[in-house]
């Protein structure tokens, strides 16, 4: 029964659909949502994740490499976003985005400062092509693309670039749901505060992110490290 002609039908069907709400995560430029811990995004993951291996399309690339990274598995989401490395230059804008996005979140992972940083000028070539309306309803890919930049700038020693871009994650990071955007940059800016000699201003940042976690309930061991030091 399982290789009639019906069920290969029917098989071929449900891949289409896998593939169809791969293309609409990008499409609809939600991969942001993959990438932070936020309940809209748990939801979106544990019915993304259910997605079949033999199931395959550079959408559903960029959605596994987002769910692996979201997951901490930093080497298997480079492993899909390389399976379809050689479509980028010739992708549709959404998708040339969503690459872009997850690939300045991994590169920022790693902790390599200059793959970060070219990430994230593909990532910003990339947003700044949008058309106005969807430009303000994506602030969550600025805050995620911004905060890797800062995070990049601060790991290789350049603060003020690094305030300057974490300045306009934080910018980003004030639209609804953006909590989690904004709880990392707060944290990373205090350090980086800290790093530049003003110390007041690295505590009232810390002091801020550490009341943003409470609200928001953020238990004490996901809050960002950077805050604590």
């Amino acid at each position: 029964v399982g290789s009639s002609p019906s069920a290969a039908k029917s098989s071929r069907r449900r891949a289409g659909d896998w593939v169809s709400a791969a293309k609409l995560v990008v499409g609809r430029m939600v991969i942001g949502t993959l990438l932070v811990p936020t309940p809209t995004g748990t939801e979106m993951a544990q019915s993304l994740s259910r997605i079949p291996a033999d199931v395959n399309s550079a959408e559903v690339s960029v959605v596994r490499a987002a769910l692996a990274l979201a997951r901490g598995d930093v080497d298997r989401a480079q492993q899909y976003l390389v399976s379809h490395e050689e479509h980028v230059d010739s992708a549709e804008p959404d998708l040339l985005l969503a690459d872009a996005v997850v690939r300045t979140q991994l590169c920022d992972a790693f902790g390599d400062t200059d793959a970060t940083i070219a990430a994230v000028r593909c990532a910003r070539d990339a947003l700044r092509v949008l058309p106005m309306e969807h430009a303000t309803q994506h602030q969550d890919l600025w805050a995620l693309v911004l905060g890797s930049e800062g995070t990049a700038h601060l790991r290789g020693g350049s603060f003020d670039a690094a305030c300057t871009s974490l300045a306009g994650a934080l910018v980003a990071s004030a639209s609804p749901g953006c909590e989690p955007q904004r709880l990392r940059c707060l944290a990373v800016l205090a350090l980086t505060e800290v790093c530049r000699g003003n110390l007041s201003r690295g505590q009232e940042l810390a002091d801020t992110a550490e009341g943003l976690a409470i609200e928001s309930g953020v238990v004490a061991a996901d809050r960002p490290a950077a805050a604590h030091l």
